[in-house]
């Protein structure tokens, strides 16, 4: 079960109208030449789904030409055991303890919609941030459950073919992005999450049929419209997406670059969520500063 990386494209491109270029691209596939150096980018999903086994397929065959295959994170069993670790409190309480009354209605009616038969109990170790990516995500989790999400099936694939695996970041690393925010910012977050869940029930289907495009501009435009009503504060909106999404875009660049220094003959291809090569300031700009020459691709 992905806590931490699943759904990052949605609750990025929750918070504002402002936060992103629309770029249109088909796949979400780009290619960067520096001097003796190539690499792929591909932007992934992070839910299982059927869209994934699609897309899997169609970027085997990058996979099979490079030397190395980056994810976001290691996406093997250790760092799977310390993202479920890390996603539980230590504090006794129950969610019902600990939510205003408002949001665990919502909460335990949304988890009706989505799983019917399972109780908000089952949560009610889980910090605040794992429930709230995790809630909406339950009815593919259960429908999907014999399909990885996209970039688990490339790691895997990728380390069966013999090829060198691993993680621009640190498991530390993101569970401490989670971590930054209060209680109250956390609560936050999650009432507005529900209330865009009942307003629009459709989203995550929605953002799949823009991902399953490769329509860059429609998976903006999308999220964007539909979630500018949030009612979040506007500093918290900021700091979210300062955390969530530009900072990271700045450190997976770095750690690209310093990757590919390392062995500048080797190939490799880099594995993100999508909106990583999306956004503003996004990684590709970054990577263009560093002195790499970047163009989209078509399989």
């Amino acid at each position: 079960m992905r806590i931490l990386t699943v759904l990052i494209l949605f609750f990025g491109l929750a918070f504002g109208r402002n936060a992103y270029t629309a770029v249109n691209v088909k796949p979400f596939l780009w290619k960067a030449v520096k001097n003796k150096s190539t690499i792929y980018l591909f932007g992934t999903m992070h839910l299982p789904h059927p869209v994934a086994n699609a897309e899997f397929q169609r970027v085997k065959k990058i996979i099979d030409s490079v030397d190395e295959v980056y994810t976001e994170i290691p996406l093997n069993m250790f760092a799977t055991m310390a993202i479920m670790q890390a996603s539980l409190r230590d504090d006794n309480k129950t969610l019902q303890e600990i939510l205003p009354k408002d949001v665990y209605d919502k909460l335990q009616m949304q988890l009706k919609k989505e799983a019917p038969y399972l109780n908000l109990k089952a949560f009610d170790k889980f910090k605040i941030w794992a429930v709230a990516l995790n809630v909406g995500l339950l009815k593919y989790q259960l429908k999907y459950r014999y399909i990885k999400p996209l970039d688990k099936q490339i790691y895997e694939y990728a380390k069966a073919r013999g090829k060198k695996v691993g993680g621009v970041e640190k498991v530390e690393e993101q569970i401490a992005i989670f971590d930054s925010f209060s209680r109250k910012e956390s609560i936050e977050i999650l009432r507005d999450g529900l209330i865009q869940y009942e307003k629009n029930p459709k989203m995550i289907e929605k953002f799949l049929n823009c991902y399953a495009k490769g329509d860059g501009k429609c998976v903006i435009e999308h999220f964007v419209n539909s979630m500018q009503n949030s009612t979040v504060s506007q500093d918290l909106k900021k700091r979210y997406l300062d955390t969530i999404l530009y900072k990271r875009n700045i450190r997976m660049a770095k750690r690209i670059a310093e990757i590919v220094s390392k062995n500048p003959n080797k190939k490799y291809l880099f594995a993100f969520g999508a909106m990583h090569f999306l956004s503003k300031r996004n990684v590709l700009d970054y990577l263009k500063k560093e002195g790499f020459k970047v163009k989209k691709l078509l399989f």
